[in-house]
């Protein structure tokens, strides 16, 4: 079962998610606390499973999934909780598989070549 989660929590289990991938961005405490809140003022919130999380909040007709980071076989587990918000259309957002998009400005030659190489390269949340 998803559960709901704290700001706090959620930027743990998205560490504990992310822990296994090639090159992503980590979120301080603060950032993430921002996201969560921010989803949580409009009916939205933060959930986990015991190997995955994610970041939805509701707007007019969809569902928006700023991020599902989960195994395949805990899909089921969000889908169900995605399906309390009783929104007909979802739109998830995982890492993986899709086009990149975004900004991105290195901080040092390090971190270009180290996202460079990576396989599978995952930025993170995307706040509209």
């Amino acid at each position: 079962r998803a559960r709901p989660l704290s700001p706090e929590a959620y930027a743990a289990a998205r560490s504990r998610a992310l822990a296994g991938s090639s090159f992503w961005m980590e979120w301080s405490a603060a950032q993430t606390a921002y996201a969560v809140r921010n989803a949580q003022a409009v009916g939205g919130c933060a959930l986990a499973s015991l190997g995955g999380c994610a970041l939805c909040r509701p707007e007019g007709d969809t569902l928006r999934v700023e991020e599902l980071l989960c195994p395949p076989e805990e899909e089921p587990l969000f889908y169900s909780a995605f399906s309390t918000f009783r929104c007909p259309r979802w739109e998830i957002r995982r890492p993986g598989g899709g086009e990149s998009f975004g900004m991105w400005r290195p901080l040092s030659p390090a971190g270009e070549t180290l996202f460079s190489h990576a396989a599978e390269p995952y930025m993170g949340l995307s706040l509209e």
